[in-house]
């Protein structure tokens, strides 16, 4: 009896909370002997110097002024790490850190509530390494999903679907890809066939993005100004047709662990998304597979179907937008010992702590 009651919950969520951060912590700290770098630069990598940036202008009135790689970026993250930072005496690095980690642990949070499975839990707490990289820096993965989660517990577990709406019509704001969930979620509402609710949550959910357009057309001169921004940077097509892209980049990489990270992450996500759609397939009715389902088949046909190399340099970050709904559908398939859950932990570790290293290596020009 000890034993089924081990692999029905392993650890206690607080024990995988404090392991969680424990994990990121030591990412940050082993980091910066291991790169010759300190904290200032470590808050400064990927999209982190963008951010601070934000913030800073943000808090000099001059964010017309700014760099367009800054200004490109959409405001929910940056206006809260502002917000955040005011209060920790203007270190806008630090406070977007504590800020993205502190959201990584909500939303591992907030995943044990919704989906009641204790061992996708464990493993959605530092898997894959790209999740738990871009958890453990200056960027927006765990802000973002546990913004995002928190919309869908106030649908799903409290009932406050008006509430709910109106929270991932906020995470747009920090990532515009929480449309895929939104859409899943309006999806799902057809089975009820009432339409003034699904009108109202729709309504709702665009709410915030529609002030945000507002502002750009006053504060920039345009409604979609940071379309406008990202078509003037990259100045190319931005749809392809599904996968061409990849397979176009694939061809011409030699880098064989790049290989392997990309193809092993659209594996991942056919996987999940097919499990989702044979558990809809069994349960038509359900509300939870007919949004789980969805959620992914449209994230994996956007991110896939995007043209140029961005799919191929980024796609183990982009999906990490519908990871909740791909842990849970895997979740069958997770091993339930916790000897396999160490191993994985110690080789994410390991894994981001390379990706780091090689990152700072690149930037000095040593790589």
């Amino acid at each position: 009896m000890k034993q089924n009651a081990d692999l029905a919950h392993p650890f206690p969520l607080g024990s995988i909370l404090v392991m969680a951060l424990i994990l990121r912590i030591a990412a940050v700290c082993l980091t910066l002997p291991i790169a010759h770098v300190n904290l200032a630069d470590y808050v400064q990598i990927h999209d982190g110097r963008d951010y601070v940036a934000y913030a800073r202008a943000l808090d000099t009135s001059t964010l017309r002024q700014a760099h367009h790689w800054v200004t490109v970026r959409f405001p929910g993250f940056p206006v809260a790490v502002y917000f955040l930072g005011l209060i920790m005496g203007k270190s806008w690095g630090l406070a977007a850190l504590i800020l993205n980690i502190g959201g990584a642990l909500f939303a591992i949070y907030l995943f044990d509530k919704i989906f009641k499975h204790r061992w996708a839990t464990l493993y959605f707490s530092i898997f894959p390494p790209s999740w738990f990289l871009f958890s453990s820096i200056n960027a927006t993965e765990g802000f973002f999903l546990f913004v995002n989660l928190l919309g869908i517990y106030l649908i799903w577990n409290r009932a406050r679907p008006c509430a709910g709406y109106l929270i991932l019509g906020i995470s747009a704001l920090v990532r515009p890809f929480a449309a895929f969930v939104i859409a899943a979620l309006l999806i799902s509402e057809l089975l009820r066939g009432e339409r003034l609710k699904r009108l109202t949550y729709a309504i709702l959910a665009a709410l915030p993005m529609l002030i945000w357009l507002s502002f750009c057309r006053l504060y920039y001169g345009s409604f979609f100004h940071n379309v406008d921004e990202y078509s003037q940077i990259w100045n190319r097509q931005v749809f392809d047709l599904p996968f061409r892209a990849l397979i176009r980049s694939s061809i011409h990489s030699r880098d064989i662990p790049k290989l392997a990270l990309v193809w092993g992450t659209v594996a991942f996500g056919i996987l999940a998304a097919l499990l989702a759609f044979r558990n809809w397939l069994d349960e038509r009715t359900s509300l939870k597979w007919t949004t789980l389902a969805s959620w992914q088949i449209l994230s994996l046909l956007f991110y896939c179907s995007l043209a140029s190399s961005n799919p191929f340099t980024s796609i183990d970050r982009y999906i990490l937008t519908a990871l909740p709904a791909q842990m849970f559908s895997v979740s069958d398939l997770i091993p339930k010992k916790r000897g396999i859950f160490y191993i994985a932990a110690i080789l994410t570790l390991l894994i981001v702590l390379h990706w780091n290293k090689n990152h700072f290596a690149r930037l000095a020009g040593t790589l």
